[in-house]
């Protein structure tokens, strides 16, 4: 074989390899049935839990289904989302970090009010939520069955 040949081998197994990972998604819903779970901490402040439990309440009312479960440890068989406070987080004081891959979603903040914000970006962003003003009649959405998150 030619080192011309050879490359272009490379090349083009590099390129597969990059579009097998580009363009994957996990559930969170699957037509309107949780296909995640959402897990704190033990010892979560009422912020974050309150970060979870809206997550959970807006993937119900977005899909038109039940609400994923609030947890402490992942239920097995249903792709974890896990929300974390460290105050090491690499990110700016009231920012996020968020990655979602084969083994789940980390949405980590260095502070509560942080995490908040990365939850509702991950809202708006795999659903297309928007709130104009507080309360129910300020939210704007689709009804969408099926949420996924791609990679991150």
């Amino acid at each position: 074989m030619s080192l011309r040949m050879q490359h272009l081998t490379r090349l083009f197994l590099l390129a597969s390899l990059l579009c097998a990972t580009v363009g994957h998604s996990f559930p969170l819903m699957k037509n309107g049935v949780p296909a995640c779970s959402i897990t704190v901490p033990d010892d979560a402040s009422p912020a974050t839990r309150h970060a979870a439990d809206d997550l959970a309440l807006y993937l119900a009312k977005i899909s038109g289904g039940g609400a994923p479960a609030v947890v402490n440890q992942p239920v097995e068989g249903l792709y974890p989302v896990r929300l974390n406070v460290d105050t090491n987080a690499p990110c700016d004081l009231e920012g996020y970090v968020m990655a979602a891959g084969e083994t789940g979603l980390t949405i980590t903040a260095r502070l509560d009010l942080g995490l908040l914000y990365g939850v509702y970006n991950l809202l708006k962003e795999t659903t297309g939520i928007r709130w104009a003003f507080p309360g129910e009649d300020g939210e704007y959405f689709t009804l969408k069955p099926t949420i996924d998150v791609p990679t991150l």
